[in-house]
């Protein structure tokens, strides 16, 4: 019951997946006490937008490997893995991660990336001869797993 003249105050708070919402309360009250309301008010404010900063992060694992292809010849595959991650508290869009090897670009899209959360990739590949190394075979001390 609020009496002539008296005031009340709230105070709240929500969480929003909207950067810069309308916000609106409405009071509504009665003439008589359980009655049904007959006056209402309404007031809204815009609360302002933030410019926050996302935060993003990507590690990356390679290993090497000595393989027989079909022609019966021995050369190198690569493996690689690894997570690419939002570090913030808003949600990234259009993530991408762009995969250079052997003069090669590959662009990965990722899309959207949650707040906190991370997404796994990993693919292969089969370097070119002399793309990785200066010139000639690669001798055997030089092959080697890579983490």
């Amino acid at each position: 019951v609020l009496a002539a003249g008296e005031t009340a105050t709230f105070t709240g708070s929500f969480v929003s997946l909207i950067n810069g919402v309308e916000n609106e309360a409405t009071a509504s009250a009665a003439i008589k006490d359980g009655g049904e309301p007959v006056l209402t008010k309404s007031d809204t404010d815009s609360c302002p937008p933030l410019t926050p900063v996302g935060a993003l992060s990507i590690t990356k694992d390679c290993t090497t490997y000595v393989e027989e292809n079909a022609s019966g010849a021995y050369g190198l595959r690569v493996n690689y893995e690894g997570k690419v991650c939002n570090d913030s508290k808003v949600k990234l869009n259009d993530v991408k991660i762009t995969e250079m090897h052997d003069g090669m670009t590959v662009v990965k899209d990722v899309g959207t990336l949650n707040p906190e959360s991370c997404m796994n990739y990993d693919g292969t590949y089969i370097p070119a001869p002399g793309s990785d190394v200066s010139g000639g075979p690669v001798v055997a001390h030089d092959v080697r797993t890579f983490k």
